[in-house]
């Protein structure tokens, strides 16, 4: 059975990703030097510390963390890469369709989700105030000033001054 999603990249936004492996991993590095000298200052490790056996019981860590956090940066980085696509297409005034949720282990669906809601109002405001605008295009009847009123109210919702 093929899997549904086939991961197309390996690093979504190099340099965050990078970045954030980069700390994870010098975090453990020092959590295990500090271990080492607190061993080793305190006697009750000698230069058996130093032995193969024991070098790969302090590196594996740091390895297995760097692989946990490239896992965990895609799962900030590709929502982090759909929110910068999505407000970059509302910045330029596409409001169309409907935005996809986030795979289930994905961080930053709250943001996401305030972001579809904004989407949604300013898309139906848009429609709106387009639907007033063609009807007021095409009649010159005592209704304009209730349809210009309307569109006055949908205005003012937002601060643009």
């Amino acid at each position: 059975m093929e899997p549904i999603y086939k991961r197309r990249q390996f690093l979504i936004d190099k340099d965050f990703q990078l970045r954030f492996m980069g700390r994870i991993f010098i975090m453990i590095l020092c959590a295990s030097a500090l271990t080492l000298a607190v061993l080793f200052g305190s006697g009750l490790v000698g230069m058996e510390l130093f032995s193969p056996v024991a070098l790969v019981a302090l590196v594996a860590p740091a390895v297995l963390m760097l692989g946990y956090s490239l896992a965990l940066s895609h799962r900030l980085a590709g929502p982090v890469f759909r929110v910068r696509k999505i407000l970059k297409e509302m910045s330029q005034g596409d409001l169309r369709g409907a935005i996809a949720p986030l795979r289930r282990k994905d961080e930053l669906k709250l943001v996401l989700e305030d972001i579809r809601g904004l989407r949604e109002n300013l898309r139906g405001d848009m429609l709106e105030l387009r639907s007033l605008v063609n009807y007021l295009d095409y009649d010159g009847s005592h209704h304009c000033h209730e349809h210009l009123k309307r569109m006055e109210e949908i205005l003012q919702r937002y601060q643009v001054r």
